[in-house]
């Protein structure tokens, strides 16, 4: 069976934005961190949800993993790796 590859529904930015959300940072950190004003993010982090279809911050990191849009999580590699 032949794999299909999934375009990416993210912005470059919207991809960063979410790879600092699973890394468990908050939105005035990420607004620091990429040096940009916390409304900026928020707006981000909006239609990151909308993209998604998530409630939250946690089902958005889910999906995009579920996905290969993001790695899994260390918590995740440590069940894989212990079985």
């Amino acid at each position: 069976m032949e794999r299909v590859e999934i375009p990416m529904p993210f912005t470059p930015r919207e991809h960063k934005i979410l790879s600092l959300v699973a890394s468990g940072c908050t939105n005035p950190v990420i607004a620091e961190r990429l040096v940009v004003v916390l409304k900026t993010v928020e707006f981000h982090v909006h239609n990151i949800l909308g993209k998604t279809g998530a409630k939250n911050r946690f089902e958005a990191v889910e999906y995009a993993r579920s996905r290969g849009f993001l790695p899994p999580s260390e918590w995740d590699s440590n069940i894989l790796w212990s079985e």
